[in-house]
This record gives structure tokens, sequence and C-alpha cells, in this order.
């Protein structure tokens, strides 16, 4: 399976820069997690942010989180290779990096 990683309500693209601090991540998987496996918000790699809440699931492949800037700087969200599974057992890919500048 991928992973798509936007944010909703386009609020930032990536690679973009802003001044808001705070986005709600869409991640939207291939296919279902499954195989004992899920798709959990450890799953989610960041970089010099903090994700507040609960990752919330919308349907089986779509998930959502938010993410806040803790000050000025480049921000990163993945999703490593090997976080869930399908129901077959193939272990996800790596999402792209997901980059974006608080100003």
């Amino acid at each position: 399976p991928t992973v798509g990683i936007t944010v909703a309500g386009s609020t930032v693209t990536n690679g973009g820069t802003t001044g808001d601090s705070s986005h709600t991540f869409q991640f939207t998987l291939s296919e279902a997690a499954g195989n004992g496996t899920t798709f959990a918000v450890n799953d989610i790699t960041t970089s010099f942010g903090v994700l507040k809440g609960s990752l919330v699931q919308i349907n089986p492949t779509s998930f959502r989180c938010e993410l806040t800037a803790v000050s000025n700087g480049t921000y990163t969200v993945k999703i490593e290779a090997g976080a869930f599974q399908n129901s077959s057992g193939d272990d996800n890919q790596a999402s792209s990096i997901f980059t974006w500048t608080k100003i």
C-alpha cells in the first residue's frame, strides 16, 4: 500500500511557506490496513512539530490529525515503510515527505 499526505483546506501546500501554526493533515491509504495491523498516530513521523489530538479515521483509507508548529522553521511529515500492512500482509511503502516552512 501507498500513503498520500495533503493538508485539509489547503492552508499550506507541500514545499510551501505559511504564517499559520496549525494544519490538519490528511493521510490517504491506497488500501486499508489489515493483517492484524492498523494505521495509527505513531506511524506518523514529524520533525520539529507537535501532533495534537488523535488520529481520526474518516473511512478505512482516510485519516486526519492536526500538527502544530512550535516555532518558525521547516517541518516535515512522512510515513516510514513497514508502518502497517494490507490484508495480504504486504508492508506499506514509504510516503513522499511533506515539507513546509513556518515563518
